[in-house]
């Protein structure tokens, strides 16, 4: 039990410093868009490549 809140609160702190960017995704939307509330992706797939490419280039946002 030690261990698991041992784990919990390092899980916690080590997510305190995260910090993951925004992206938008509406019916209205267009897949080239930049994915940001006034031009948001028109489907989930490309907010996940989006999503996919900012981690490879370890960018938290636009």
């Amino acid at each position: 039990m030690r261990k698991v809140l041992w784990m919990t609160g390092y899980i916690c702190l080590c997510l305190q410093y995260t910090y993951a960017g925004d992206i938008y995704v509406a019916p209205s939307g267009n897949d080239l868009n930049a994915g940001t509330t006034a031009q948001p992706k028109a489907t989930l797939a490309a907010a996940m490549r989006q999503a996919r490419e900012w981690r490879r280039l370890n960018k938290s946002c636009c």
